[in-house]
């Protein structure tokens, strides 16, 4: 015969000790387990192991840490050794239990002292359970409505006692009742973004990127590991799922880069890209965007300039061999990303909660995905448009012993620059090769027709958010609330035309510059040199 197993449950750290520590007295140590404040990550995870496994241990004691981010839906019964105020809280420990994959009903025991008809507590418990149907069902979806009552019952409450409790049940269903028919109302307008025709195309393709984690790791390894030289580092020899990133002596970062874009406390944080083996270990990093040592390396990438100049001769067989038939020109790579100078500005401006920068950069992303241009200009700025030439210039790097080969002009070969330029003039060759390159980009009616048809398609999603929120304001107000919605409403609205501005005028970096000569021999002067 099966054991059932019992969930105990109270808001207080001691009391949840001195539950423990009578029933360890009465059953034997293996037959209790733990969930309390302080700790550590590995033995929040060995308790609930043990509860779940060993089918001697059939008690978990839990004070108000064991209320989130636990997975407890075998258990049997769920006893409140006490009840905190507030609903919600009282909801989030019953989600512990009621989760996918429970298999039977769901069972409570609450202690609620003395049952005397004047009892505060025992009028408390009547009102969870027959006004808001607390433990019938969920209350996930009345939040709002809940939180905008407690007020109400704590005036009832020290005003009139348990009386007062009492006296308001009946209308408190009602107004449950009432309020998960306009939730039912607010479902279908939701709906507005759910009913548009990519949405089911873009969480398919979502959900099929987000399973081939096995890629996403070999993609960023490619730069982490096989790049700049940092190590994996297992927390467990035997499951290999759960790493961190570790520098080396021969990691091609200097020691203080690595202090400044990845602090301490981020390289020592184990995770996964695997998001199914994350979400089942409490405390371990995902690996993905949003994920403190990505999003350090990111930022590294973007600060980072070495590689991004350089100049070259490139020996094309095809191309004439006579001394003055040479092309030379220079090469600008171009990042093109929304302009976020507007957004930054009304979020220093007003100081919105709940709004971050590097978050709206991603949803500026999602709706306007950065993209790049390559343009060639020779040394009289004109943009080339010469397909044969493109073809030349366009190949990529060929090195020693190809027919076709690339010749770094560096160290000791920068003189065969001189004798094509002058070092006087270099300097404002090059600023006004980059200032006529990006005016021909910005002209250009490839970048015109891009923007344009991004920003389209951005004003149309941004205007539908807009008139959801509006009709749900709406239907707020008819209830005579909506406060917060009216300011979400009023900050989409503001946001919108802020970022169809940076879509429309898009921001444009310069990732790299080079310097070609092109000619049909080697360059001269090599040696005995042959790169």
């Amino acid at each position: 015969m099966n054991i059932p197993k019992l969930v105990v449950f109270t808001g207080y750290t001691q009391v949840g000790q001195a539950i423990a520590q009578r029933m360890r007295k009465k059953f034997g140590e293996a037959a209790i387990a733990t969930l309390e404040t302080g700790q550590s990550a590995e033995i929040v995870e060995q308790q609930e192991n043990q509860f779940k496994t060993n089918p001697r241990c059939f008690v978990l004691v839990c004070d108000a840490s064991g209320e989130e981010g636990h997975n407890l839906q075998f258990a049997d019964y769920m006893i409140h050794f006490d009840l905190p105020w507030s609903p919600n809280r009282l909801e989030q420990r019953h989600g512990r239990m009621n989760r996918i994959g429970l298999q039977h009903s769901m069972k409570y025991v609450v202690f609620s002292g003395s049952q005397a008809a004047d009892d505060p507590l025992c009028a408390w418990v009547v009102l969870l359970g027959s006004g808001l149907n607390l433990f019938k069902e969920s209350v996930a979806s009345l939040q709002f409505y809940v939180d905008s009552k407690l007020p109400e019952f704590e005036t009832l409450l020290f005003q009139e006692g348990a009386d007062g409790l009492e006296r308001i049940i009946d209308v408190v269903e009602n107004e449950v009742e009432s309020e998960k028919v306009s939730i039912g109302e607010q479902h279908a307008l939701d709906e507005i973004d759910a009913l548009d025709s990519n949405a089911a195309e873009y969480f398919a393709l979502l959900d099929d990127y987000d399973g081939r984690h096995k890629e996403i790791k070999q993609a960023a390894e490619g730069w982490v590991c096989d790049a700049l030289q940092f190590k994996r580092w297992f927390t467990d020899p035997d499951n290999i799922d759960f790493f961190w990133y570790k520098p080396t002596p021969k990691t091609l970062l200097p020691v203080n880069d690595i202090l400044t874009f990845l602090p301490p406390e981020e390289l020592n944080k184990p995770g996964t890209y695997n998001r199914r083996l994350a979400n089942r270990r409490p405390g371990r990093v995902l690996y993905r965007v949003g994920a403190g040592i990505i999003d350090a390396l990111n930022d590294y990438v973007q600060w980072d300039d070495r590689g991004r100049a350089f100049a070259l001769w490139r020996h094309a067989p095809e191309w004439p061999a006579d001394e003055g038939m040479e092309w030379i020109g220079f090469r600008f790579d171009y990042v093109i990303e929304a302009d976020l100078s507007g957004v930054k500005q009304l979020l220093e401006q007003h100081q919105w909660k709940n709004l971050s920068l590097r978050a709206l950069q991603r949803r500026a992303d999602a709706l306007f995905p950065p993209f790049f241009r390559t343009l060639f200009l020779n040394t009289r700025m004109q943009v080339v448009t010469d397909e044969h030439l493109l073809a030349i210039l366009e190949r990529n790097y060929s090195g020693k012993g190809q027919p076709r080969q690339d010749y770094n002009l560096a160290k000791n070969r920068l003189d065969i620059i001189d004798e094509f330029i002058s070092r006087d003039d270099w300097e404002a060759l090059c600023q006004g090769a980059r200032t006529q390159s990006e005016e021909s980009l910005r002209q250009s009616e490839a970048f015109l027709s891009d923007c344009q048809r991004y920003a389209k398609d951005a004003d149309r999603k941004l205007s539908e958010r807009v008139e959801q929120l509006t009709l749900r304001l709406e239907r707020q107000n008819e209830m005579g609330s909506g406060q917060s919605l009216a300011e979400e409403a009023s900050i989409e609205a503001v946001l919108k035309n802020a970022l169809l501005d940076g879509m429309i005028n898009p921001r444009v970096s310069l990732d790299s510059i080079g310097f070609y000569i092109v000619a049909g021999r080697r360059p001269p002067r090599l040696g005995k040199e042959t790169e």
